[in-house]
């Protein structure tokens, strides 16, 4: 499927929801920002999923917070090594973008799942080991209550790496030490 076959199934809600998995989600992100500005990408991005998580059945689905942090980090990607021409391209030179625990570097897991992340955008911190499932460091943000399954999806997602071992967001990790 190319590109604006992808969109257009996504915005008319024809795209089968097997093809709109988290990588599914990255490339409609990667897509409206090549195409607009972050405001306007954001806006378009928001709509299409709003609207596609309806007419699914789940308007529940959506979660601001999570949209706009990927988002964020989508465009910061895209203005730092430059737009790669085509979708695998980017996705191979920012695999961590793959890995659904990549925002467990600026989120705990508590604040994903709470209904106001859900609900509003929350700005969230970096930290260079990503919060674990049950750190009670206090951010200074309300946990508030819990998404249904949240918890359950952090805690089932595989054993993050070894702290010995080179950390698997190196490339990102270096980007934000040079500026």
């Amino acid at each position: 499927m190319t590109d604006a076959e992808f969109l257009a199934a996504l915005e008319s809600c024809a795209l089968p929801e097997a093809e709109f998995d988290h990588r599914g989600h990255l490339r409609a992100a990667w897509l409206y920002l090549r195409a607009a500005s972050f405001p306007e990408a954001l806006a378009r991005m928001s709509a299409a999923l709003k609207r596609y998580s309806a007419h699914m059945g789940r308007p529940d689905r959506y979660h601001e917070t999570i949209t706009v942090a990927y988002m964020a980090v989508i465009n910061e990607r895209l203005h730092a090594d430059g737009a790669q021409d085509s979708w695998s391209a980017f996705l191979r030179d920012n695999p961590d973008l793959g890995d659904r625990r990549l925002l467990t570097h600026y989120y705990r897991p508590e604040t994903l799942a709470s209904a106001t992340a859900r609900d509003v955008f929350i700005l969230g911190e970096y930290r260079e080991q990503p919060f674990a499932v049950g750190d009670s460091a206090d951010s200074g943000h309300a946990a508030g209550a819990f998404a249904p399954g949240a918890s359950e999806l952090l805690k089932s997602s595989p054993p993050l790496p070894d702290p010995a071992s080179p950390p698997m967001y190196e490339k990102h990790n270096r980007r934000r030490r040079r500026q």
